[in-house]
């Protein structure tokens, strides 16, 4: 006798009573708290810019040091660990965190908190605000076009739909429960890169233990063809025949971003000087960012008869060296550090030239041990890619929870 089968339907995340959600003004459940402090007494060593808080990111990673960086006069706000900042320029950004210790920010991060956890519980505050219907209430609200900004009386204004604490409790469980789910990939991802650059570091020690018997360094000049791209000017707009053309933004560290391909004019002797072949190693020349100085990528053919600006510096290998050895050498802790140290700093930007490349001291190994060593680093980095891939999932998942429980019954 056949089985009888159950349609079987996935449970609700949660079930919710929405008639017995109130309306409720922001201003009226939130209160900014303005308490300011002395910078040249304060025993606070730490301190919240606009840089050091992310898009829909709870969560401060990066702060700046009272005592070491610049600060302006603005800086004068103080917050405690538990409130929660709120970037108030270009609000569509998102930029809203829950503060993690205690320091100061400037008078443009509004530092705010329940004024009453019996009515709004501290933990929902922050997802709250990561609502589309906040976002949008705050855009629209924005005084300025160049760098919008809000005030927070436009704030307090803004009107949504808040449930009773229990089902607060239950909402700010599931969504506390979602943002450890991408804390845990973040964890997981910091470790892998880290396992990756002490592996290279390692494979790239010129100690005895980096290296195979033959354990000897050439410089890259001897095993390589290295030379800049082609000059981006006006007059370039005169020849007739356009191509397209890689430029700085295109080389991320390790990938391409071809996303955005812009052409340029070029006639047969740049075509013949300059086109990009399979596995040429490419290295960005210059940036404003000293940590981004000499970030490479390979070329695989990508598009055809694609050029390169001159602040790319294109490396040919020989065949003494394989293209995705040299890569992984020059985004390696020991290849990374060799340039920077290398970079000169002109008006705010990082550079280095073709000298710095072609004096640079290679450990060169036999072309089998330079196969393991790639093998080895891209094993970690299809790890690193599946992780990043998960990331994003499991990111994206957490902003649908969030509108799912909140955003879609917000007062518009």
């Amino acid at each position: 006798m056949a089985s009888k089968t159950k349609n079987v339907r996935a449970k609700p995340l949660l079930t919710l009573t929405y008639a017995n959600w109130q309306k409720v003004r922001f201003g009226d459940v939130v209160r900014e708290v303005k308490d300011t402090v002395d910078r040249d007494t304060t025993d606070l060593t730490r301190f919240i810019a606009g840089e050091h808080m992310g898009s829909e990111d709870l969560h401060l990673r990066t702060w700046g040091d009272i005592n070491g960086d610049y600060l302006g006069p603005a800086f004068h706000r103080i917050f405690r660990k538990g409130q929660v900042l709120y970037g108030s320029r270009r609000t569509y950004l998102k930029k809203v965190a829950v503060a993690s210790f205690d320091g100061i920010c400037a008078n443009t991060t509004f530092v705010l908190e329940s004024r009453d956890p019996d009515v709004l519980l501290p933990e929902l505050l922050p997802f709250v605000m990561l609502t589309d219907a906040f976002t949008q209430h705050s855009v629209r609200e924005s005084k300025g076009s160049v760098n919008p900004y809000i005030n927070w009386k436009d704030i307090a204004k803004y009107e949504f739909l808040l449930p009773p604490k229990d089902e607060q409790r239950r909402i700010a469980d599931i969504l506390w429960a979602a943002d450890e789910s991408v804390e845990a990939f973040r964890t997981v991802l910091a470790n892998l890169k880290s396992l990756g650059d002490t592996k290279a570091f390692a494979v790239f020690s010129t100690e005895k233990e980096g290296l195979d018997s033959a354990k000897i360094t050439m410089s890259l000049s001897e095993l390589a063809e290295i030379r800049y791209g082609l000059t981006v000017d006006g007059t370039r707009r005169k020849l007739q025949r356009s191509l397209p053309y890689l430029r700085v933004a295109n080389v991320h560290r390790g990938k391409l971003d071809l996303s955005e391909i812009k052409e340029i004019g070029a006639d047969d002797q740049d075509l013949q000087e300059c086109a990009l072949r399979n596995n040429d190693v490419l290295v960005v020349e210059g940036h404003a960012d000293p940590t981004e100085i000499g970030r490479a990528a390979i070329w695989q053919g990508e598009i055809d008869d694609c050029l390169h600006q001159n602040h790319i510096l294109r490396v040919r290998t020989s065949n003494d060296l394989l293209p995705h050895y040299l890569l992984a050498f020059l985004n390696s802790p020991k290849g990374k550090s060799h340039i920077r140290r290398c970079a000169k700093s002109s008006s705010g930007l990082y550079t280095i030239n073709s000298t710095v490349l072609r004096e640079m001291q290679i450990p060169i190994q036999s072309i089998d041990h330079q196969k393991e060593v790639v093998d080895n680093i891209e094993a970690i980095h299809r790890r690193v890619r599946e992780v990043e891939k998960h990331l994003v999932y499991v990111t994206n998942m957490k902003n649908r929870i969030v509108r799912k429980l909140l955003d879609g019954h917000n007062v518009h």
